[in-house]
């Protein structure tokens, strides 16, 4: 009994599948061609002394996959620049702040 229900659940699940594929390839093939779905992220490119990293990505590309590619943006991860601006304009307030008190001081 267990085998036919395995069986069943199996048989249903590749219908159900087969359904879904096909809808999905309908889809795409009525829909106009979008950027979105043929978007690539590429992460830890090697670093290159001799070209920058927006060169490198786009040599790799072009060498490798010249009818396909048609064109990129690298996105650098800012957050350690926002974490010093944000520690610099702190310091700045804290310096502003206690040049005030040291004005207010020497007047009296």
């Amino acid at each position: 009994m267990a085998y036919a229900f395995t069986f069943w659940t199996c048989y249903v699940l590749l219908k159900e599948y087969e359904k879904v594929a096909a809808m999905r390839l309908q889809f795409l093939a009525t829909e106009k061609c979008r950027p979105d779905q043929f978007t690539v992220l590429v992460k830890n490119f090697p670093p290159d002394p001799d070209e920058s990293t927006s060169e490198l990505v786009e040599h790799f590309f072009l060498v490798n996959h010249p009818d396909n590619y048609f064109t990129h943006q690298v996105v650098y991860n800012a957050n350690k620049l926002a974490k010093l601006v944000k520690k610099k304009k702190k310091l700045q307030n804290w310096l502003v702040d206690y040049q005030n008190k040291l004005e207010r001081t020497s007047k009296i």
